[in-house]
């Protein structure tokens, strides 16, 4: 966190970054407004000896890790000016020099929209993080950031809730993009990882489920970031509990099982910083449906919506890790499996074990499964509906069945087999 003298200076470099705009609107580019403008920015700059970064998520501007509210008035034109680049964070590093910051004025008046980076200075979507060949991408980048949004939390500090937002967006930016979201979460994880790794991938299934939902921008951030932190009361389970190899005796398993409670506690703790979904998300994420799971409750309760979705991507991805007390892992069918079981018995909700079903294209055409009366079958094709009731073919017998159709059997088990 930056301290009251480097506040100091990334204020004062906001002041005159917007004079130096408003200066570059009014008068020739080599006129002496216009230089000692840049070169005051420029001083700011050095003097900071570390990048400053401006980012814009929805109506949020944000400095640095400190929402701007209200937007200083001379930052005011010059934000226009990156919305209308379609940039939603720009980064200033301390080498960009006066001729820099007249070369980046000189773009935004005579510039199209888009990515764009000079010497010293890149700007794009919200993914921009560094590097002269562009903004950084590749899903796993993503891990560090988790572990210092983690701290961030463990240390209260209010930046967490910016940094987590700026996660989500960042997944949301890779399930928009079209890359191969699940590719890297299809693939078999070492324990080691697996903290950070869990995390972003429970919110990345989480966010992918949401969206294709088509549910509003803001709620989808926050499920996000809800499930982002759904573990977050792990940090008081000491290491060797997380670690060890076999069963949890009695003890070891009541502290276990007080990490949604203990989890909600330091969310709340937050207040209105943290969007009100969250400590509801790490509180219930564990509960499930038919009035099982932890923490237990007096009065059963259906949980929360959100709480089920993440517990829907909490469960996949947890049986996909191998773990100390987990040696080997399931399959993306097996894991599926185990997802149909628990939507059969009423433990996770069916409707985000579909859409999952779906989107990580474990029940597509050419899949062998057993069905609820012990027979086998493949995939002819799936679902229009609920990709959890495609149109089958029962092996052996030819039998064809529309699994959406009444007094037919379930998808009871996902096989490995795939048909070419």
């Amino acid at each position: 966190m930056a301290s009251e003298a480097e506040k100091a200076v990334i204020n004062r470099f906001t002041l005159e970054l917007g004079r130096l705009y408003q200066a570059y609107r009014m008068y020739p580019p080599g006129v002496p407004h216009v230089l000692i403008a840049a070169e005051k920015c420029s001083e700011c700059l050095r003097e900071y000896g570390k990048p400053i970064r401006i980012s814009r998520m929805g109506e949020d501007v944000i400095l640095e890790e400190e929402i701007l509210s209200p937007v200083p008035k001379q930052l005011e034109k010059i934000l226009e000016a990156f919305n209308a680049f379609q940039w939603d964070s720009v980064r200033f590093e301390p080498e960009m020099g006066q001729r820099g910051l007249v070369e980046l004025m000189r773009h935004l008046k005579e510039g199209t929209p888009g990515p764009y980076h000079n010497l010293g200075f890149v700007a794009g979507t919200i993914n921009v993080d560094s590097g002269e060949e562009g903004p950084k991408t590749g899903y796993f980048t993503l891990t560090p950031k988790v572990s210092d949004m983690m701290e961030d939390v463990m240390s209260g500090r209010k930046s967490t809730w910016v940094r987590a937002r700026e996660i989500t967006r960042l997944i949301t930016s890779h399930v928009m993009g079209g890359q191969s979201l699940f590719d890297p979460i299809m693939a078999l994880k070492d324990y080691d990882e697996y903290t950070y790794t869990h995390a972003l991938n429970v919110a990345a299934i989480s966010i992918a489920v949401a969206r294709m939902m088509e549910l509003p921008e803001t709620l989808v951030d926050s499920i996000g970031i809800g499930a982002l932190c759904h573990d977050v009361g792990k940090q008081n389970i000491p290491y060797e509990i997380l670690r060890k190899p076999g069963r949890l005796d009695d003890a070891e398993r009541e502290m276990m099982n007080r990490h949604p409670v203990d989890g909600a506690a330091i969310l709340v703790g937050f207040h209105g910083d943290v969007p009100p979904i969250v400590p509801v998300i790490a509180f219930q994420h564990h509960l499930r449906i038919d009035g099982s799971g932890y923490p237990q409750m007096p009065v059963h309760a259906t949980p929360h919506p959100a709480p089920m979705l993440v517990a829907v991507a909490d469960t996949f991805d947890a049986v996909r890790t191998v773990r100390p007390y987990q040696p080997s892992a399931y399959t993306p069918a097996g894991g599926m499996s185990i997802l149909v079981k628990e939507a059969r018995a009423n433990r996770l909700h069916p409707v985000f074990v579909s859409i999952l079903a779906r989107l990580s294209g474990t029940l597509t055409p050419g899949r062998h499964v057993k069905l609820s009366d012990g027979t086998e079958a493949v995939i002819l094709t799936e679902g229009e509906f609920d990709s959890l009731q495609p149109l089958v073919e029962v092996v052996g017998g030819g039998e064809i069945m529309d699994l959406s159709m009444p007094k037919t059997p379930d998808i009871a088990s996902v096989e490995d087999t795939i048909d070419e």
